[in-house]
């Protein structure tokens, strides 16, 4: 199977980049192709400088996406601890790609006045693509789309260049359509493709056979649902919340009743402990989505999926704050809920089609 890590980074004091809107496009292009079923992507957001070799030797990537800002001095800006931007010099990146040549055969850096980077990379991985000044988001978008489209529907590195490039050309813009750049030449990439196995049979919506529902049942859907119910039993242990309720109430009631409670007050020791439990079978859960093939989702429920990751992600943060004694504003947008409870149903409906596709009463 091809692995795609995609490293999404928005530092504060930039604008504001559409990194959310591009790793859904970069999705759902590999979505019901011909060898989708070959491919993977893995999300990591907030990318600091420092999880670049971790992520690297945890994931083996094929392919290694970054999305981020790039500056007129050619560097790719990514994330330190804090959120604040920190350059990735073009020498860095190279010594980095050089130590995990062997299994990486793609670099995609969609950010502007990446290719000074790109070339330090392609010393050592061959084929990579910069942009040589600056691109639009919707240019890196329909680039990026069609580039993985490409891929996914058997063709080779290069020829998915070619593809990337003539999108933005298709969408109006010849010269941003001449902005990304392949490395180390423009023959870099041929032959190259990234899929092994057999092509599914039919249109490009044709699923995989009923053995691979079967293992997402028993690998993926299955295991979600069980950090799920554990999630609900932990939850409704909270029923003791009476002052506020605890179903869809703003993050400022949660807040103003933990804060209400005596450090020395068992509820409170109990209630930490509970929403702990919370945190890390969401955790869990969130993980789990992020780490699985995404042919086996149709659209509706892979929405389902990012919205929540979304909701625990921003849930997680919120409580680590509270817990750490910091103020959360009221404004934040999020509900004291563990998950969305559409979720839950989104994926008893996904778990009865799939179970449907592989055969099961």
């Amino acid at each position: 199977m091809t692995t795609i890590l995609f490293l999404a980074a928005s530092p504060q004091n930039l604008p504001l980049l559409s990194l959310e809107q591009e790793a859904n496009r970069v999705q759902e292009a590999i979505l019901h192709r011909a060898w989708s079923h070959e491919f993977r992507v893995v999300q990591h957001w907030k990318t600091a400088a420092g999880d670049l070799q971790k992520l690297l030797h945890d994931y083996r990537p094929d392919i290694v996406h970054f999305s981020s800002h790039g500056s007129p001095q050619h560097e790719i800006i990514l994330e330190d601890a804090q959120g604040k931007p920190v350059a990735a010099p073009a020498s860095t990146l190279g010594k980095l790609f050089a130590l995990h040549k062997a299994n990486i055969r793609c670099v995609v850096l969609n950010a502007c006045y990446s290719h000074v980077q790109a070339a330090a990379i392609a010393a050592h991985i061959p084929c990579v693509i910069g942009m040589s000044d600056t691109i639009a988001d919707t240019m890196a978008q329909e680039f990026a789309a069609a580039f993985y489209r490409a891929l996914a529907d058997g063709s080779d590195l290069n020829a998915a260049f070619g593809q990337g490039a003539l999108q933005s050309e298709l969408f109006g813009d010849e010269e941003q359509a001449r902005v990304p750049v392949l490395l180390p030449d423009m023959d870099a990439g041929k032959g190259l493709t990234l899929v092994s196995g057999q092509r599914l049979a039919g249109a490009p919506s044709a699923l995989p056979d009923q053995a691979a529902h079967r293992r997402s049942l028993d690998e993926f859907l299955l295991p979600l649902q069980m950090h799920l119910n554990t999630t609900w039993r932990t939850f409704n242990r909270l029923g003791y919340y009476p002052q506020h309720g605890y179903i869809e109430r703003p993050i400022s009631s949660l807040q103003a009743y933990f804060a209400s409670l005596p450090e020395n007050d068992a509820r409170k020791a109990l209630w930490m402990i509970y929403i702990d439990l919370l945190v890390s079978e969401n955790g869990k859960a969130a993980a789990l989505i992020e780490s699985h093939p995404g042919w086996i989702l149709r659209a509706d429920f892979r929405q389902a999926c990012l919205d929540y990751v979304d909701h625990v992600r921003t849930w997680e943060a919120v409580w680590s704050a509270m817990r750490a004694g910091l103020h959360v504003p009221p404004s934040t947008d999020l509900v004291a809920s563990p998950f969305p409870a559409e979720f839950e149903a989104a994926l008893r409906r996904e778990i009865d089609e799939v179970s449907q596709r592989a055969g099961l009463p």
